[in-house]
């Protein structure tokens, strides 16, 4: 019996990892999107500005 008590006690902690890390992966997932979207959207304005700069000097 105790045996039992105890693989039901690991058993419901082994649940609550894997609802833990379920949990991480979709905020590293979702903010990993908005990192990269952000660093996509600064190296457009970057390159939109070289864009200009070259326009200028023709």
């Amino acid at each position: 019996r105790e045996i039992m008590e105890i693989d039901c006690h690991l058993l419901g902690l082994n649940i609550a990892a894997e609802q833990h890390h379920a949990v991480l992966a979709h905020w590293e997932s979702r903010n990993n999107k908005l990192y990269k979207s952000n660093k996509d959207s600064q190296r457009r304005r970057s390159s939109a500005g070289s864009q200009v700069d070259e326009d200028d000097d023709e």
